[in-house]
């Protein structure tokens, strides 16, 4: 089964890699990977083998529509039915070999999975041009109101005498999906002692990536008016990777000053 899904699946991440993940866009994919690869593996044991005939026919099922997905996503290119095509069997092989429990302990690390399946460019384009706009709106008026002589036309940043354009690397859809994934794996890898807190960090957690990205350009904005343009073009590929501690920071930052906070109210209450 396992070579099976290999078959299946390397040259789907193959073909994300080579056509997707490798743009600037899209660098946290891998690392998004490799978070949810340790979550696949902290389940592991709940693959025990004691699936019922019921999950096993469920599982044929759900393997028949995925191979169906796959094959259509495959051969007309067509990423995003093929990327679904592949969860749904992953979904299938954990039916197979751990039953519905199994699948119920990793649901929601296959849920994961769909957040590194790229964006169609017509949603993309619709939701990024709105966003590169309040981006660099946001960041102009925080700067200018600091005191820095900074500007912006559109998405064009004029810093001293440089300009800086928000690309969609700096105000990626895929980026913000990504940090979003991120934080919601850091709150099922590391989950809070309060379900309250794991609540209030899954509200939270649009706003936390959105903030990382906005820090990610501030940064650049700052490179490029003290080190120059050079130096704040060459900054692109560090920042995109500074944006995973950013948000990691910003939720364990978040999850620890909740904690404290319920824990004072509870002990005022309990006093």
């Amino acid at each position: 089964m396992l070579a099976a899904l290999a078959i299946l699946i390397l040259p789907t991440l193959y073909s994300f890699a080579t056509t997707f993940w490798a743009r600037t866009s899209d660098t946290h994919a891998p690392i998004v990977m490799a978070f949810i690869a340790v979550a696949f593996w902290r389940e592991r044991h709940a693959l025990n083998w004691s699936a019922t005939p019921r999950a096993i026919g469920s599982a044929f099922a759900l393997g028949m529509l995925a191979a169906l997905l796959y094959f259509l996503g495959r051969s007309q290119s067509f990423h995003q039915l093929e990327g679904l095509g592949a969860v749904l069997m992953i979904a299938a092989a954990i039916l197979i070999a751990g039953g519905f429990g199994g699948m119920r302990r990793y649901l929601f690390p296959c849920f994961m999975l769909l957040f590194v399946i790229p964006v169609p460019n017509s949603v993309a384009d619709n939701l990024l041009v709105p966003l590169k706009m309040y981006l660099s709106q946001g960041v102009t008026d925080l700067f200018y109101a600091l005191g820095y002589p900074v500007s912006n036309h559109g998405v064009i940043l004029n810093v001293g005498f440089y300009q800086l354009q928000i690309a969609d690397a700096c105000a990626g859809l895929n980026s913000l999906i990504s940090l979003t994934a991120i934080g919601l794996l850091f709150v099922y890898l590391l989950p809070p002692s309060r379900r309250i807190v794991t609540v209030l960090l899954l509200l939270l957690t649009p706003a936390l990536a959105l903030a990382a990205n906005f820090l990610r350009v501030a940064a650049l904005v700052l490179i490029t008016y003290y080190f120059g343009g050079d130096a704040g073009a060459a900054s692109h590929e560090l920042a995109a990777y500074s944006e995973i501690l950013i948000v990691l920071a910003f939720f364990a930052g978040t999850r620890a000053v909740l904690e404290r906070l319920l824990g004072q109210k509870e002990h005022r209450a309990h006093g």
